[in-house]
């Protein structure tokens, strides 16, 4: 297999600002979603393995497809995995109360990981993409771009209805809060995050901008390249 990432990893590459936004989430939720040698494509359906890679529990799926893929559905209840590349990686269910979380990881070396709740889901398109939906109900990240990153979540298990979106290569969105939060991009290196409670957007429309709401700046978006909130 080769090298291995973790979505910490990940994240905090995509800008400094999320050592203070999504810090606190990763080392809480996640390691390293790898485990052991995998096979060129592999399946696991409740509990039941096919080739190497790829394990789950009853009640879960996981499927990798590609060489080095790995995939993980091992804790909680109807929580799915899929791994689509080289070395992607996905892992859905983080703890044993997780119930319908899904992940997909689909791009060579990306990663998608949900879990530590329920009704959370991640999806990572693109090389070395990556996505976190974690500690929370109802939260959804989604990277689409090489090297984008995105992490949806907060600091605790009663997080509800967080969303990132990152649409560009390199670009990061990070939504953390106890409650309705929106962070989107759509533009290549740009980044925008929430920091704060609850009911705070965060977005970006362009290339080489970043934003960072606050309890005392709850919505802002910026509109161009190179521009910066606040």
């Amino acid at each position: 297999m080769g090298e291995e990432r973790t979505a910490s990893d990940a994240l905090v590459g995509g800008g400094k600002v999320l050592g203070a936004l999504a810090g606190g989430l990763i080392a809480v939720a996640l390691g390293a979603v790898g485990g052991g040698k995998a096979s060129a494509s592999c399946a696991s359906i409740s509990g039941v393995d096919f080739g190497t890679g790829c394990t789950s529990t009853p009640g879960n799926i996981a499927i990798g497809i590609g060489n080095g893929a790995t995939a993980q559905a091992n804790q909680g209840l109807l929580n799915g995995a899929l791994a689509w590349g080289t070395n992607a990686n996905a892992k859905a269910g983080l703890a044993s109360g997780d119930a319908l979380n899904g992940a997909a990881a689909i791009g060579d070396s990306s990663i998608g990981q949900s879990g530590a709740g329920m009704l959370q889901l991640a999806g990572a398109f693109g090389t070395k993409a990556s996505a976190v939906a974690a500690l929370g109900h109802h939260t959804l990240a989604i990277s689409a771009g090489n090297g984008a990153a995105t992490g949806a979540g907060g600091f605790g298990p009663t997080v509800d209805n967080s969303a990132a979106l990152a649409f560009g290569d390199h670009s990061v969105g990070v939504a953390s809060g106890s409650a309705d939060t929106l962070a989107f991009v759509f533009g290549n290196h740009s980044t925008a995050g929430t920091l704060g409670p609850s009911h705070q957007l965060a977005g970006v429309f362009g290339e080489n901008s970043n934003v960072v709401t606050s309890s005392g700046n709850p919505v802002l978006v910026a509109f161009g390249n190179n521009v910066n909130l606040p």
